[in-house]
């Protein structure tokens, strides 16, 4: 597991760690040190805590034992942008409608209201994708 702190804008929180459901928590304690470190309200933190382990629960579902990289970044009008990374380019995340029975599928919707509907995917240029969230200011 590595995590940085970097000055480059815009600040930056990253961690790596493998797909296994035991290190989902360290999102959340990444969430917890950004919002330490730039103030942020418990709203923001509470937001960003559960899109990041939705995003993470969801890598490693897709890429289960692989290393996955989580980042939280702060913007100049405050919006915190979360992030994970997974190595597999060749499934993007496809929003589903789940019954009230399912165990799964509830994720992607999850984020998308937390985020006002400010989130999307991209491959990454170093392969794979990349799955973000904006939340906060508009």
């Amino acid at each position: 597991m590595t995590t940085t702190a970097e000055s480059a804008a815009p600040p930056h929180f990253t961690q790596q760690f493998l797909a296994y459901n035991e290190n989902v928590r360290l999102v959340r304690s990444l969430m917890d040190r950004a919002a330490d470190a730039w103030g942020l309200p418990e709203d923001l933190r509470d937001a960003g805590r559960l899109a990041l382990t939705e995003l993470a629960s969801n890598a490693v579902r897709t890429c289960p034992g692989r290393r996955i990289d989580a980042r939280v970044a702060l913007s100049g009008d405050g919006t915190v942008t979360v992030s994970v990374r997974d190595p597999d380019a060749s499934r993007m995340p496809e929003p589903t409608s789940a019954g009230p029975e399912d165990l799964h599928g509830r994720g992607l919707a999850i984020v998308a209201a937390l985020a006002c509907g400010r989130y999307g995917w991209h491959p990454h240029r170093d392969g794979g994708k990349v799955v973000w969230a904006a939340l906060g200011p508009r």
